[in-house]
Order: structure tokens, then sequence, then C-alpha cells
């Protein structure tokens, strides 16, 4: 997979506000979290460095790959600045997906490894299912 785009800060998941501060995202199974409002364009890539750990992203879609742990990235990390209560509530929403996401990850993966057979049954139907989609549309553009 080829590095995600730098913003025009120079950071991964940060962008400039225009009261001059900085706002740190991330993606994450198609919805976007908010990590926060920081003082410092680095802080608030940081923040998403953390994240980016958690969620268990390769080192070159990180800002700073030279750090080795995700506590040595949270140990480097600073709040957000939070300057109103709906800052802090999106802040707690985005730390509440985080923590699902995660627990769900960790779900799926004791249920891959407890249930084998219903996972090559589940990949055996979605690999028969999308032959038969394709079969289908090359049928119709060969009727075209």
């Amino acid at each position: 997979m080829a590095p995600r785009r730098r913003s025009n800060t120079g950071f991964i998941g940060v962008r400039q506000r225009a009261a001059g501060h900085f706002a740190s995202e991330i993606s994450a199974g198609g919805v976007r979290v908010w990590l926060g409002t920081f003082y410092t364009k680095e802080a608030a890539a940081r923040a998403y460095d953390v994240a980016a750990w958690r969620f268990g992203r390769s080192r070159h879609e990180l800002n700073f790959p030279e750090v080795r742990s995700l506590t040595e990235a949270e140990s480097l990390s600073t709040e957000p600045l939070l300057r109103s209560e709906g800052e802090a509530q999106r802040f707690r929403d985005g730390q509440r997906r985080i923590d699902t996401t995660e627990a769900d990850e960790q779900f799926m993966a004791q249920w891959r490894r407890d249930h084998p057979g219903d996972v090559a049954a589940t990949r055996a139907f979605w690999k028969e299912n999308t032959e038969r989609e394709e079969g289908g549309k090359a049928a119709e553009e060969g009727r075209i």
C-alpha cells in the first residue's frame, strides 16, 4: 500500500484550522474519528500516530516512524486543546469509537480462531457469489 498523502501541514491526518490551531483525525472502518485540536501541528501529528498504532497501521503510515511502540507514542503525545463542551464531547465520542473498534477487532480475531469452519464457509459463499455476479455481467456484456 502506498504511503498516504501528507496535507499542506506536512503531516498525515493533520489540517490547520482558520484560527491557527491544528486538527487531527483518522479514518477507521470507513468512519472519520476526530482526535482533537492542538496548538502545534507536531502535537496533532503525534495524536494521529497514537491512533494509528492503536489501529495497527504500518510504519509507513505514521508521521514519526522512528517511534517503536504504542507506549512510546502515547508518552510523546499531549492532550488536545478542548475549547468547548462540543469539542470535548466529540473527543470522547472519538475515543469511544476507537475503543469499540479495538474490541470488535479482538472479538473477531478470537471468533475466527474458534470457528475456522464458519470462516471457510463464509469465504466460499462470497467467492461463489462474486463469481456468479461476474458471470452475469459477462453475459450482459455479450448481449450488448
